[in-house]
């Protein structure tokens, strides 16, 4: 677009914390980030096991761009807490993808991790932004062939409530899955809304 000037909120070269970036979407979002200029501190359970992740962004955006820290437990409150030292952004991607059938512990484990990062965000001065990824799960349930709308405030509520009654068979688990991304949206907005206004 002529004439068009983007700023960015964060300047070129501050720091991005990205979780689960070990993952597919994260280590794309890292990918991204990196060749923006900024740098990124990924979080992962176990970085010997992640090592391949540092070799590929150090090769090919050079050493000290990119570093790998260990999270093992993202639903433990105050985890996030060194990882965001220093940090202007946060992008929460990580999920456990160990989804079951059974709702608990899985969907308020979910929800924990989301108030676990923007709690440690919200205690960073330098923090400026916090990305929470989610799923088009979380919106609503999956109508094949057929023409809906989705809003912001869309939630799929009808899985969220079908995932606690069950029966809690394997069909159960994408209920599940998707229960756990609208519990994660709903319980942390008020969260959200005051980082942004902070």
């Amino acid at each position: 677009m002529p004439g068009f000037k983007f700023t960015p909120v964060l300047a070129p070269g501050s720091l991005i914390v990205i979780t689960g970036v070990n993952g597919f979407i994260a280590a794309y979002v890292a990918d991204e980030a990196l060749a923006a200029g900024y740098r990124v501190r990924g979080t992962v359970r176990s970085p010997e096991k992640s090592k391949w992740v540092q070799e590929l962004f150090d090769k090919k955006y050079g050493p000290g761009k990119f570093e790998l820290v260990k999270v093992e437990d993202i639903a433990k409150e105050g985890t996030f807490d060194e990882a965001v030292k220093g940090a202007a952004g946060f992008a929460h991607v990580a999920t456990d993808v160990n989804v079951t059938a059974e709702p608990s512990p899985y969907i308020p484990n979910t929800t924990k991790s989301a108030i676990s990062a923007l709690t440690s965000a919200a205690k960073e001065p330098a923090m400026k932004r916090f990305v929470l990824v989610s799923s088009s799960m979380a919106t609503g349930p999956w109508q094949p062939n057929v023409k809906y709308t989705l809003k912001p405030d869309s939630y799929n509520d009808q899985w969220r409530e079908e995932a606690w009654k069950g029966p809690y068979d394997a069909g159960n688990m994408w209920k599940v899955y998707a229960a756990s991304k609208v519990s994660k949206r709903q319980t942390s907005q008020p969260l959200r809304l005051k980082l942004i206004s902070a």
